[in-house]
């Protein structure tokens, strides 16, 4: 009785404080709704780059939470590491299916790519779920094929819309907190993952994570509705981006990629390679070669993920130049090959997990901070195709890091049908030397860019002077908020 009570108390004072803030919203809407919808205004960047965020935990809480599920998924559907792996490798191949995608959202929008790619990744894990209730292995491959599709084009959506937004000190601020949120979902699932198995069982618990998907589907959503579907994001933002007409595909560009862009993104593509590759395996290892309970792997194994949640914590140690990007970025890797080694060789296991998270964390926030300036100095000089080659880089990327997962995920299936987990680690130590040389070679050739990482005083207020506009008069009756103050230069 006691306990019923205590719940209709809450249900009462939740109710109250809902009413309150209802209230709340409703007497000041006006004056709260144009920083949210006003492009002009500097808080709805933020606004914008928290729905951004919004866009990866639910997948990568799905992903993670198949991962975590090996044993009793391999266990229920009779499955060998090989055909487990294989799961993952069907995933990582929509990696390189994505390569020309960033020409692709340049033509059919951002916003309008977003939301249908987060549907995909939503039928998509729905379609696994279905696959391992029927004990299909060929519908779960068809699930992964369309959940990643959808999440690694999500992925680079997510990357473009970041660096349109944002430049220069924001940038790195922006990319360490798209990290974070990454890391986010698979920080979540693997210390849940043992608690669910017990408690509500795999079926429901992956059930549980494909409404986490949906939710991220929603946010897709209500970023749409900001970015573009209001009245005033439609009469304002075209004049802040002076975007041009759609142009047409030039897959010819591909040409034009500067070696030493190639070579770094294979430095990216070696992260991708071996985090995520070892993060799949990471709790069965855990359990079979360290002797750890389903419990203990999966916090010990959340470690890495919990780790990069703080990545924006590095900004100020990442630097602001290329060149000191480019060391952060090589000590990020080789922290990665230590890690590796000192689980393969020298069982420290809960030590190299850690360290894991931490080069991945650096590793990452550099690498993706500094490929503007990467393309800057290395691009032909044409500014009219900057932004292309930008988007292009970001499409080369998924493909090359969709390729590297491919060859991690199949040569350690092989490994531990025939060896250990211990070989696979020190397989992965191997390919994150190899992404140590591509950075060091990169660095040794790329000369600083010519334009600065940030934008000087003087540039800003001549881009303020430019894009000045006369005043917007915008009617509640059209749907919109009524505007009525002068135009001023927010920072786009």
């Amino acid at each position: 009785m006691m306990t019923a009570d205590r719940i209709n108390g809450w249900l009462v004072a939740i109710l109250t404080l809902g009413i309150v803030v209802l209230s709340f919203s409703a007497c000041c809407s006006r004056h709260v709704a144009k920083y949210f919808v006003d492009p002009r205004r500097g808080l709805h960047k933020y606004i914008l780059l928290t729905l951004i965020c919004l866009f990866i935990p639910g997948p990568y809480f799905h992903d993670g939470l198949l991962q975590s599920f090996k044993l009793s998924i391999c266990d229920t559907m009779q499955l060998s590491n090989a055909e487990f792996a294989s799961l993952f490798v069907v995933s990582s191949f929509t990696g390189i299916l994505c390569a020309p995608g960033s020409l692709l959202i340049s033509r059919f929008g951002r916003t309008r790519t977003a939301i249908t790619a987060s549907f995909l990744a939503a039928i998509g894990s729905s379609v696994t779920t279905l696959g391992f209730v029927w004990k299909s292995l060929a519908a779960m491959w068809l699930g992964r094929l369309l959940f990643w599709l959808g999440l690694n084009v999500l992925l680079m959506v997510q990357t473009i819309l970041v660096y349109d937004l944002f430049k220069g000190r924001g940038l790195s601020c922006a990319m360490t907190t798209i990290v974070c949120s990454i890391r986010l979902g698979g920080s979540m699932s693997y210390p849940l993952s043992g608690p669910m198995l017990h408690q509500i069982g795999v079926v429901n618990s992956l059930w549980f994570s494909v409404a986490l998907v949906v939710g991220a589907f929603i946010s897709t959503l209500l970023f749409g509705y900001l970015f573009r579907g209001t009245a005033t994001a439609r009469a304002v933002r075209p004049m802040l981006e002076r975007r041009a007409p759609p142009s047409s595909i030039e897959f010819a560009l591909v040409r034009q990629i500067h070696k030493i862009v190639i070579v770094f993104l294979s430095g990216i593509a070696a992260i991708w390679g071996v985090v995520f590759p070892f993060e799949v395996i990471g709790d069965d290892m855990l359990q079979r070669e360290f002797g750890y309970s389903a419990d203990n792997a999966g916090f010990i194994i959340a470690a890495a993920p919990m780790v990069s949640i703080l990545s924006p914590a590095l900004v100020p140690f990442l630097g602001s130049t290329l060149h000191q990007k480019l060391r952060a970025f090589r000590l990020g890797l080789l922290t990665l090959m230590l890690a590796f080694l000192m689980i393969g060789a020298f069982q420290l296991a809960i030590f190299g997990v850690v360290l894991v998270g931490c080069g991945y964390a650096v590793a990452v926030s550099a690498s993706y901070s500094c490929l503007p300036l990467v393309i800057a100095a290395s691009a032909p000089q044409d500014t009219k195709n900057h932004k292309k080659f930008e988007k292009l880089a970001v499409g080369l990327n998924m493909a090359g890091s969709g390729f590297s997962m491919i060859v991690s995920n199949l040569t350690i299936g092989v490994i531990k049908d025939n060896a250990s987990y211990r070989w696979a680690c020190l397989f992965l130590a191997c390919v994150a030397a190899c992404g140590v040389v591509s950075v060091s070679w990169v660095r040794c050739r790329c000369p600083e860019p010519c334009i600065p990482s940030e934008p000087s005083r003087e540039m800003e207020e001549a881009q303020s002077t430019e894009t000045e506009t006369p005043n917007l008069h915008i009617s509640r009756s059209g749907g919109a908020l009524e505007i009525e103050d002068e135009y001023y230069q927010a920072a786009a």
